[in-house]
């Protein structure tokens, strides 16, 4: 079955988060200069996160779906980025059509609209599921840990 991924678009997209950096809500508490793609750069998206969640009453609907996208995409990019074997983005529907349970299993709405898929494994992970978490529960929905599961699984 041939799957179309949105790659490139969603690349694009994630460099928003530094060459876009003034126009981050609250992108004070963000050290764009930090962000490189590395695993370790997703400490410094973690620390940032922090400091969402601690004012997040403060920003409007729509900045915090810029933030989800930003650094949603963000950390899909560095997991694909970093990952010896390939993983694709890919929009809800396009998954839907490796797995038809997925609409059962999965509401779709922003955080889930783009995910990444371990095309060897064949395995689908949310990263803009997970910063949402993170903006909701905190420091043990962090974006470091996601990417070192993703990973570890993935390079099995």
């Amino acid at each position: 079955m041939k799957i179309k991924n949105e790659n490139k678009k969603v690349e694009d997209m994630s460099i928003l988060l530094f060459v876009d950096a003034d126009k981050n809500p609250l992108g004070k508490y963000l050290n764009f200069k930090k962000l490189n793609f590395s695993v370790n750069s997703l400490k410094e998206v973690d620390g940032y996160l922090e400091k969402i969640r601690k004012n997040k009453e403060r920003l409007s609907e729509e900045k915090i779906k810029k933030i989800i996208l930003r650094c949603g995409t963000y950390l899909g990019e560095v997991i694909r980025k970093v990952s010896i074997k390939e993983f694709d983005w890919i929009s809800y529907d396009e998954a839907k059509k490796i797995n038809k349970n997925l609409e059962y299993d999965v509401i779709k709405d922003i955080t889930t609209h783009i995910l990444i898929y371990d095309l060897e494994k064949e395995i689908f992970w949310f990263p803009l599921s997970k910063v949402y978490k993170f903006l909701e529960h905190g420091k043990g929905d962090n974006l470091w840990s996601f990417a070192m599961v993703c990973l570890e699984e993935h390079n099995r």
